[in-house]
């Protein structure tokens, strides 16, 4: 990557190779592998940007309490989040909390096949399908507090997002109209 002159690299971090269970105990191995990367990204002064959550859910979570359906899975996110800040937060300073909300939750869970993303769980109501954005919008603002609260040094955080936005084919009153309906689906 220095050859071609890259100078930043994001990743992410598998939630599952760090806290195999979720919650409890860090697996120090998995955080070897991330920190040798890490610091492997910095001889070669390439700037690393850490995503915290790409769609890994721990199947543990899935088991307990339903993971992303469940309210609980914010504060687990917030406790994993911690851990790895206390044992990387030293080496990133440009964090990722979680990456595109509406692929994992509205693509993720549904109430009929339409299931296009991981975690692919077929759902009773569209409820449970708001309510899994819902607690990742929670996880994401935990998240926030306990990167400002671990990170030793002044970092930047943000989440990466993936909206539709549509526009009409052409500015007729039809098209138009269309395009309206369309961007409140």
């Amino acid at each position: 990557m220095a050859q071609l002159g890259v100078k930043h690299y994001r990743f992410s971090i598998a939630w599952p190779r760090i806290i195999p269970d979720g919650r409890g105990i860090v697996n120090e191995a998995g955080i070897d592998f991330y920190r040798r990367l890490v610091d492997c990204l910095h001889q070669h002064n390439i700037t690393p940007h850490a995503t915290l959550f790409h769609w890994d859910s721990p199947q543990t979570l899935e088991d307990l309490y339903r993971s992303w359906r469940s309210r609980e899975m914010a504060k687990d996110f917030a406790d994993y989040v911690t851990a790895v800040l206390s044992r990387l937060g030293d080496r990133i300073t440009n964090w990722i909390t979680i990456n595109e909300i509406t692929c994992f939750t509205h693509l993720g869970y549904a109430v009929n096949s339409d299931l296009s993303h991981a975690p692919g769980t077929l759902v009773n109501t569209n409820k449970e399908v708001w309510q899994t954005s819902h607690h990742a919008l929670l996880a994401y603002g935990l998240a926030i507090q306990a990167i400002r609260a671990a990170s030793p040094t002044p970092c930047l955080i943000c989440l990466v997002d993936n909206i539709s936005v549509t526009v009409p084919i052409s500015e007729t009153p039809e098209n138009i109209k269309a395009a309206q309906q369309a961007f409140h689906l």
